[in-house]
């Protein structure tokens, strides 16, 4: 028999943005749990039987079709709080927003702002020296890599399968309507082509057909993979066990950063100090790694895993395709993942911002408030609102991210478009794989967390 305890937090703002009160209280009117026993329908488990499949690995999840309620965790109280270190916690703990549950790791605390510590809405967690993580709820049977069209996860192996049966003038239609056009006749008159075609192959003179240029903007997984033999950390197992048994993982709000004054160029090396906070200077001219079968000194392998070695209760590691592909869905009802334009730093798209700017990826000058259309805006993390969807900020442009997904020996994938790419061509479900050694401008990357 299952015993279910409900547990609620009394949030409390001390006068800073992430100090809170972790008194917990009982939901219910009385102290007495409610002894129930459930049956899965879906899977035809029992309560015990479910018990026993997801304590196999001594992380105690549950699941009922979509519903998951961590056990096992103590309960979120000021018992936990270190005071001598930001308020951060010092055990595993489990939070609850009155709806939805998630675990807060050790060394963590919890957003007392109320858009930010709703799991609905993306439940952001703060460590000590304040970088910032989003909590990605994983349905069961949903942690999957997988294609992208039309703002939906497909089984098909490309967009030239799901292009079958449109018209030449529905093809050209779903372009034009990308730019923000309604019209053909408009479009060609404001771009000063005589075609929609024509102006595609002058972006890319890889386009010589409508398909090539629409069947690039939904890359599909079929040369992607991913698992335990390719990954050199020897993380990927654990980290898919642990999204199994605690139903999600946390993703970095933002793109990995740096606050040094020091410019990053072709030439600078990985020391600086990477962090995951709002304004900071993107941390691109970064590698992947070293090679295929190892981690290295260097890159962005190297520099998420080391974040956290002192915590024996959390794990970071760079973003695994999978994660990345859990992550747009957690936000794919809120924005449209395969045609980014109005939600991504973009070189198509127009929004305000504050902070500094770079054209260039290095040199910075001051704010300019607005970006214009049609201009390439590399932008300090989080500077932008209208980029930022359940908390996470820049998940569609700005710098492509490396991930863990491979393409071959020598290659890894990054996701996620840049400020110098359409938003519509490489949005933020796009797979963009570059040779693991590749430093430029364009790349960057984002760390993740399991417990």
């Amino acid at each position: 028999m299952l015993i279910l305890v409900a547990v609620t937090i009394s949030m409390v703002v001390h006068g800073g943005l992430f100090e809170y009160a972790g008194k917990a209280s009982l939901e219910t009117n009385t102290k007495v749990a409610e002894e129930r026993d459930y049956t899965n329908v879906q899977s035809g488990k029992t309560t015990d039987e479910l018990i026993d499949y997801y304590t196999t690995w001594g992380q105690d999840v549950v699941r009922y079709d979509v519903t998951e309620i961590v056990q096992g965790l103590p309960s979120y109280s000021e018992s936990l709080l270190d005071t001598n270190n930001n308020n951060v916690l010092t055990a595993n703990a489990k939070y609850t927003d009155g709806v939805n549950t998630a675990p807060i790791p050790k060394g963590f605390k919890v957003s007392s702002v109320a858009t930010e510590n709703k799991v609905a809405n993306g439940l952001v967690i703060q460590d000590a020296v304040g970088n910032e993580f989003v909590w990605i709820p994983v349905k069961a049977g949903e942690f999957t890599r997988t294609a992208w069209f039309a703002n939906e996860p497909t089984n098909k192996a490309s967009a030239a399968v799901c292009l079958e049966g449109l018209t030449d003038e529905e093809k050209e239609m779903l372009i034009v309507n990308s730019y923000g056009y309604n019209d053909k006749a408009t479009f060609l008159q404001d771009k000063n082509v005589n075609s929609v075609l024509e102006y595609v192959s002058s972006i890319n003179s890889n386009w010589t057909t409508l398909d090539q240029c629409l069947t690039d903007s939904y890359s599909g997984i079929s040369n992607y993979f991913e698992s335990s033999t390719n990954d050199p950390t020897g993380n990927y197992n654990n980290m898919v066990t642990s999204v199994e048994n605690y139903g999600g993982f946390y993703i970095a709000r933002y793109e990995a950063g740096y606050f040094s004054e020091t410019q990053r160029t072709s030439s600078t090396t990985t020391t600086n100090t990477v962090v995951f906070q709002k304004g900071a200077y993107p941390y691109n001219y970064v590698k992947w790694g070293d090679d295929f079968s190892t981690v290295g000194t260097v890159g962005a392998v190297a520099l998420c895993t080391g974040m956290y070695s002192d915590n024996d209760k959390v794990t970071s590691t760079l973003c695994y395709g999978v994660q990345w592909d859990a992550t747009l869905r957690f936000i794919k009802d809120k924005v449209n993942v395969t045609e980014s334009t109005n939600w991504g730093n973009f070189n198509n798209h127009n929004f305000s911002y504050t902070g500094r700017y770079a054209s260039n990826g290095y040199t910075w000058n001051d704010n300019n408030a607005t970006k214009p259309g049609g201009s390439m805006y590399l932008l300090q993390t989080g500077a932008s609102e209208v980029n930022k969807e359940k908390n996470i900020y820049d998940f569609a442009g700005n710098v492509w991210e490396w991930t863990m997904e491979a393409y071959s020996s020598s290659y890894r994938t990054a996701r996620g478009g840049s400020y110098c790419d359409n938003g519509y061509i490489y949005p933020a479900a796009n797979h963009n794989a570059c040779r693991v050694t590749l430093s430029e401008y364009l790349f960057g990357f984002r760390a993740t967390l399991y417990l």
